[in-house]
């Protein structure tokens, strides 16, 4: 009982059982135990009179012993009130219901654990891949071709996502494609702003540099030319950036399929690895300088005849603060897309306003300012010129409409080059790199498969590998017997 209650200090599993009853010393009984008073089990107490060694010599069979137990506890002064739950027949029925309850209990669980191994082993077993016996060149070359086919499907269906390897809660293949566009689009190229690192002074600059000798009379066409073209580079760095993870899911699909089916031929396996890389590779050299190609466009020709950007230019040239534009009319009158183009923070921040920078320049002038009589001695003036910008001294108010219109120009044709490139790059990816690589793979891979001088070195696999096929085999063979087992315990539960 010391070391029940150890194990089991609850009590829940523990079930007495109470032998030789029957030779108890003379004035002592076991009713205390039996009732429950002296030692409380969850499952109580159940006395049996076993056969004495008298018995066994007079060779008394176990029906006469059971009846002969039956009459000792319904006759015993002390035990006749406990006679319908004690002997050896109670005890059978006790544990068998006891028996019966814990399988009902732990059954789900046993059933639960026995599929999820035989997922396990059958997992393995693909994995593995089957057992081949080529006899020479002829049958592993069929073996060879049978296999790349195979192979080729299993990676289109990955990415086109109709893959059945794909059990985790993790996205693969197409569908994490399909996220890097989303976070390419949502992220990376709608948070571009070609506003955000550029300067008043530096806008100012533009256009004066633009003039160049010439006062100037209108805001030069050159000067926001080269303000876009500079800042065109920004979709460089994220268009790459999304290439480069789309190879990197390629790459990583290359090495799943192989895990089912090809788990087994090292070999084969850096076969298939070496030339898949060399066929993705190709292709991504090829998108990378179709994309430089398409930016270097983008900063040759900078295109204000688009029909989105004709529809945004009568709020470029309205003389309106920014929050006074009325986008319902521009939207209504001449069909603004307001994702196309939205009035924000971005457009322009000065501190003062347009009279206080014209107050303050005023000012500033009046300070400079010297009077001179012409009719006292001339007084020398030094050439003092500053030739850098300063903007601390106010705006004058065309200054202040040139710069508007300079970043309201620039914000509309990054708006449009947005839309293009969110548009543009996935379909390059998914053409030069995806579809490309899916489309020559085949060819390729059997192309490189007749160049290979030892065939049969491909289709070879280490004693270890047939080994672990074997004791998969046998376990799934085992687990099977166990859920039939399982399930005919079920049939008989709901029979009875």
């Amino acid at each position: 009982m010391l070391y029940a209650k150890k194990v089991d200090p609850d009590r829940k599993r523990t079930f007495g059982v109470m032998t030789k009853i029957d030779i108890m010393d003379k004035g002592t009984d076991a009713c205390d135990y039996l009732s429950g008073k002296q030692y409380k089990l969850e499952h109580g107490y159940i006395g049996v009179k076993c056969r004495s060694q008298q018995d066994n010599n007079k060779e008394k069979t176990i029906k006469e012993a059971l009846e002969d137990e039956r009459k000792f506890f319904r006759t015993h002064p002390a035990y006749k009130k406990f006679a319908d739950s004690q002997g050896t027949e109670m005890l059978a029925i006790k544990l068998s219901k006891l028996l019966e309850q814990h399988i009902q209990n732990k059954l789900p669980a046993i059933e639960k654990k026995i599929e999820k191994n035989y997922k396990e082993y059958t997992k393995i077993l693909k994995g593995l891949g089957e057992s081949v016996k080529c006899e020479n060149d002829h049958d592993a070359f069929e073996y060879l071709t049978r296999t790349i086919d195979d192979y080729t499907s299993a990676f289109k269906d990955l990415l086109e996502g109709d893959s059945e390897f794909t059990e985790d809660t993790s996205y693969c293949g197409g569908s994490k494609i399909y996220q890097i566009f989303k976070f390419f689009c949502e992220q990376k190229i709608k948070l571009i702003d070609p506003l955000q690192d550029l300067s008043i002074e530096q806008i100012l600059v533009a256009m004066r540099k633009a003039y160049g000798i010439d006062p100037g009379l209108f805001i030069p066409e050159e000067a926001c030319k080269r303000l876009i073209m500079q800042n065109i580079d920004t979709f460089k760095k994220p268009s790459e950036e999304c290439c480069k993870h789309v190879y990197d899911v390629l790459d990583q699909a290359v090495s799943d399929v192989m895990e089912h089916g090809l788990g087994s031929r090292l070999k084969l396996r850096e076969f298939l690895h070496e030339s898949m890389e060399k066929i993705i590779d190709k292709n991504y050299k090829f998108l990378l300088e179709f994309i430089k190609n398409k930016i270097e466009a983008e900063r040759g020709y900078i295109n204000y005849d688009d029909d989105n950007f004709k529809l945004v230019k009568p709020y470029i040239i309205t003389d309106k603060d920014p929050e006074e534009v009325d986008l319902d009319h521009l939207e209504k009158n001449f069909g603004l897309d307001r994702e196309l183009f939205k009035v924000n923070s971005a457009i322009l921040v000065i501190n003062k306003s347009v009279k206080e920078a014209r107050d303050t320049q005023k000012q500033q002038i009046k300070k400079s300012v010297r009077v001179v009589d012409l009719s006292d001695d001339e007084e020398e003036i030094n050439w003092n010129i500053n030739f850098k910008v300063n903007i601390a001294s106010g705006l004058t108010r065309e200054d202040y409409d040139n710069i508007m219109y300079m970043r309201r120009v620039i914000h509309c044709y990054f708006e449009i080059l947005k839309r293009e490139f969110k548009s543009t790059i996935p379909k390059y990816i998914v053409q030069f790199l995806v579809r490309r690589t899916t489309s020559e793979m085949r060819t390729s891979l059997q192309s490189s498969l007749h160049s290979q001088e030892d065939i049969m070195g491909l289709v070879e696999e280490d004693t270890e590998v047939k080994t672990k096929r074997e004791i998969a085999q046998n376990c799934i063979k085992q687990l099977n017997i166990s859920m039939k087992a399982i399930k005919s315990m079920k049939r008989a539960q709901s029979n009875m």
